[in-house]
């Protein structure tokens, strides 16, 4: 909190050398700790804040998802909220025929309250 209030601390994307500090801290993240990434970073006249250390092995762990492996975890995710799902999948065959994957085209779900509504309102001749 600045006791100031007509100064302005620089951000920190903003300061010197900072994205030089996060790309050593990467370089170093796993393989030592924050207390000797400190003095490290200090040696090239650079700083992270713990917080920033930290984050940046949080961010490393995560990874990101291809669109059929969102697909699929949504699948999953709906099917254990109880919703009804169906999907339209394209197979991956390979030069000699055989099948070797599916790609989702599309999906469609609902929920076993709209289901019980549709039969409750459908008449008899449609069925």
């Amino acid at each position: 909190m600045n006791s100031d209030p007509f100064s302005c601390h620089q951000h920190r994307d903003r300061r010197v050398g900072h994205q030089r500090a996060i790309d050593i801290g990467r370089g170093l993240r796993g393989e030592v700790t924050w207390h000797k990434a400190k003095r490290i970073l200090a040696n090239h006249e650079l700083r992270l804040d713990r917080k920033e250390w930290y984050n940046l092995n949080r961010k490393a762990q995560q990874q990101k998802l291809t669109e059929q492996e969102e697909l699929l975890y949504q699948v999953e995710a709906l099917v254990n909220e109880g919703f009804h799902v169906r999907t339209m999948e394209e197979y991956l065959v390979n030069d000699a025929g055989e099948r070797t994957g599916h790609v989702i085209k599309c999906l469609y779900f609902c929920s076993g309250e709209r289901i019980r509504l549709a039969r409750r309102f459908v008449s008899g001749f449609i069925m």
